[in-house]
């Protein structure tokens, strides 16, 4: 149930007293609707939590950033020196599917925005019409004198046209409310395209230096199939000329096809790795090998310039600035609590000035004269006395979501931290596991040459040359995946810091 009054005045004609009363109205107009602006709006004023933060990371303590670093950072892939991952970075900015969804839907965003922004002008609408009717020769009684419109079978012609508005006067903000909510919606919805940004920066660094590392170890696999297949037919002409044992043979023939039977499994891994990173570039997997060549190189290193041995961190207060999701959730929290004002303003009268202005006539030659024009106008209200417990039952569920938006943010507070001090930590700990798998590898090829000078003087049996090149094919190998490793850990760490989405946004 709800209270409506309608207070209205019209009048046909007289175009000098519509003059009159329009002066009048557009007078109180000019002092009744700034004063709306100064009308406090219902509900709670929003404030950002106060979030305090630990001084520093536990893995990586340091100061803040100074603006130069901070410009350095965000294009911190840039560090890597390689102008193929600068270019695959420009096509997936261009082409990556999931950075047009995201763009897409802040575009929707700030157009719901506009759409809540109209909500504060007057609604204005026109129209016209003919109409011809014929009445009832039955519905009538005899023609009442001259009065032919009532007359049984009367034919008549009917013209209308003209304009009708409506303006809800926002006295207690529920539609200012309304717009703060849709601005927060915006500016969130904008942040998840910048996170979307920041994830994608990362996943192509790890995604291509994975493909550069797959391709180094199926160089790897075919570099030591050779050598234990020219190991194999050493023993076989020394087992031929009866210098060395069927046992030998049958060892060396063994570890050459067990590592024949590796070299499928990472030429697999290889193609899926291939197909994800033309994913992330928006493309069609048949065209990377254009973009990407095929090197399968051994020796050489996956990174152009030398590895990074270091990240700039920050502080940990820096991630409210920096992280993406942080300040989504923070413009989450600050929409929900916008839309307990436009639930508490249902409680209160709505107030709308309403119009029309128009000419009517029966004959198309006079339906423009100033006899046939027509007008009303009026304010009224209404208010709802009773309804059943549902508008404070709606104020009450804005409420919770409230809650539940502030615990999201906390919570998303929480993991970023954790996600960034994991982060650190990987970096660190692989970096020190790539030196030491650096060094593995040099002493297991030096244990190798030794291994095959012994043996072909009869000083060592040939288990020991076979153990040296297994050794030595594991250490290449485990060397080669912790290079694609190193990089991808250097480019989560840049993620988790939130570093690269700002410069690189498009509106």
């Amino acid at each position: 149930m709800q209270v409506s009054l309608w207070i209205s005045s019209s009048k046909t004609g007289d175009p000098n007293l519509l003059r009159s009363k329009l002066k009048i109205v557009l007078a109180a107009l000019s002092l009744v609707v700034p004063g709306c602006a100064w009308i406090p709006s219902v509900g709670p004023d929003y404030e950002p939590p106060d979030t305090r933060m630990q001084q520093a990371f536990r893995e990586l303590p340091g100061g803040e950033l100074t603006s130069e670093q901070r410009e350095q950072l965000a294009s911190w892939w840039r560090e890597l020196g390689d102008p193929d991952l600068d270019n695959l970075i420009e096509m997936a900015l261009k082409d990556n599917f999931d950075l047009k969804i995201a763009l897409s839907r802040a575009a929707q965003a700030r157009a719901q925005r506009r759409l809540a922004a109209g909500d504060f002008y007057p609604q204005i609408e026109s129209g016209a019409g003919f109409t011809r009717s014929e009445s009832s020769q039955n519905a009538f009684g005899p023609s009442q004198g001259n009065d032919s419109f009532f007359s049984p079978g009367a034919t008549k012609n009917f013209y209308d046209t003209g304009l009708d508005s409506t303006w809800e006067i926002d006295i207690f903000g529920g539609n200012r409310r309304a717009f703060e909510a849709a601005s927060a919606d915006y500016e969130a919805a904008l942040q998840l395209q910048r996170d979307v940004l920041v994830s994608l920066l990362a996943e192509v660094v790890g995604s291509f230096y994975e493909v550069r590392s797959l391709d180094k170890r199926v160089g790897i696999a075919k570099k030591n199939i050779e050598i234990q297949r020219e190991s194999a037919e050493i023993v076989q002409s020394r087992y031929d000329a009866g210098l060395a044992s069927e046992l030998d043979l049958s060892q060396a023939k063994a570890q050459l096809e067990s590592t024949k039977a590796i070299l499928p499994l990472i030429e697999v891994n290889r193609v899926r790795s291939r197909n994800s990173l033309s994913i992330l570039l928006g493309r069609s997997p048949d065209g990377l090998s254009d973009i990407i060549p095929v090197k399968e190189e051994a020796e050489s290193s996956i990174l152009n310039t030398a590895y990074p041995e270091k990240v700039l961190s920050g502080v940990p207060s820096e991630l409210l600035r920096n992280r993406p999701d942080i300040r989504a959730a923070e413009r989450n929290l600050a929409a929900s609590s916008a839309r307990i004002g436009v639930a508490i303003s249902d409680l209160y009268p709505k107030f709308t000035l309403a119009g029309s202005f128009g000419y009517s006539s029966d004959s198309s030659s006079s339906w423009f004269e100033s006899a046939s024009r027509a007008w009303s106008f009026g304010p009224s209200f209404s208010w709802p006395i009773f309804a059943g417990g549902k508008i404070v039952a709606n104020i009450e569920v804005q409420r919770e979501r409230e809650k539940e938006a502030l615990a999201a943010y906390g919570k998303t507070i929480i993991a970023a931290i954790a996600d960034a001090e994991n982060s650190l930590s990987a970096f660190q700990r692989e970096h020190a596991r790539f030196d030491s798998l650096t060094e593995a590898l040099a002493q297991n090829q030096r244990a190798l040459e030794l291994s095959k000078e012994l043996y072909t003087q009869g000083l060592a049996d040939f288990l020991r040359v076979l153990d040296a090149e297994r050794e030595t094919f594991q250490a290449e190998e485990a060397l080669a995946i912790s290079e694609s490793q190193l990089l991808s850990n250097f480019a989560r760490v840049y993620k988790a810091l939130g570093f690269g989405g700002e410069a690189n946004m498009r509106p």
